[in-house]
């Protein structure tokens, strides 16, 4: 890696392929832009994929960079990734401490957001999205987008039929399905399904350490096997006596009601 400051603009840009940033003095003496490090506002990385170790300067207020077809910038409380497919977070996860994103922004060619540090309360997925991988928080889908629609930040198919990934608060009220592994959130809460669904698929209550209630209608006809709510439930299933499509599948380990 090669590195240049420019003191006019407070840019401190390092070019090459993977770079680690350690704090430690024996390298620091080695990096001697750290004698710049008062001046140093902005850091831009030129093709580089990987960057860890970030050391927290205390005047920068924003980091960008480029490597293949992925560009990205993050300053304060805001990440945004363009180009064109999956993006990988290991570049940007080193400004995580520092910029605290909450919100991040993918322009409409990226197709994946890849696993990575940066939880977002916001994300907002393009045109182009077509990953099933949703990380959580409050996710906004593009009205362009083919594949997605979301609805109070839950990620439903296009159309609202099928729920994708839970986010809290209302169901749209064209849903039909619940997805498999769409709602793997719940606490220690009360979920209240729609009236008008149909159809639960398996495993769709993903739970670990809690024991929420779910109230399933009687307009349900189709539910596969939940594991959460077999032998060791950590899901309180409440539904209809008379229900015998779940109740054939739940065996009556859970609450009913007349």
């Amino acid at each position: 890696c090669v590195w240049e400051v420019n003191t006019e603009t407070g840019t401190l840009t390092i070019t090459g392929t993977n770079y680690s940033w350690m704090t430690y003095p024996e390298f620091m003496e080695k990096d001697n832009w750290s004698a710049y490090e008062s001046e140093i506002e902005h850091i831009y990385l030129d093709g580089l994929s990987r960057f860890s170790e970030s050391y927290a300067m205390s005047n920068v207020k924003s980091a960008a960079g480029q490597y293949g077809s992925i560009s990205w910038e993050m300053t304060d409380k805001t990440l945004r990734v363009n180009g064109t497919g999956v993006a990988s977070g290991m570049v940007w996860d080193a400004f995580v401490d520092l910029f605290a994103p909450c919100e991040v922004i993918l322009g409409d060619q990226i197709t994946g957001w890849a696993a990575n540090r940066v939880i977002a309360q916001t994300l907002h997925i393009g045109a182009d999205y077509s990953s099933e991988y949703f990380p959580g928080g409050f996710i906004i889908a593009s009205p362009d987008n083919p594949y997605y629609s979301t609805y109070e930040g839950s990620v439903y198919t296009k159309g609202f039929t099928k729920l994708l990934y839970y986010a809290g608060g209302t169901f749209h009220p064209d849903i039909k399905i619940i997805g498999t592994g769409s709602c793997r959130g719940l606490m220690n809460e009360t979920l209240v399904l729609p009236w008008g669904l149909t159809t639960i698929e398996d495993d769709a209550f993903v739970i670990a350490g809690y024991r929420p209630t779910v109230i399933i209608p009687d307009t349900v006809t189709s539910m596969q096997q939940n594991h959460a709510g077999g032998k060791d439930c950590s899901v309180i299933f409440t539904y209809s006596k008379s229900n015998t499509a779940v109740a054939n599948v739940i065996g009556g380990k859970t609450d009913y009601f007349d």
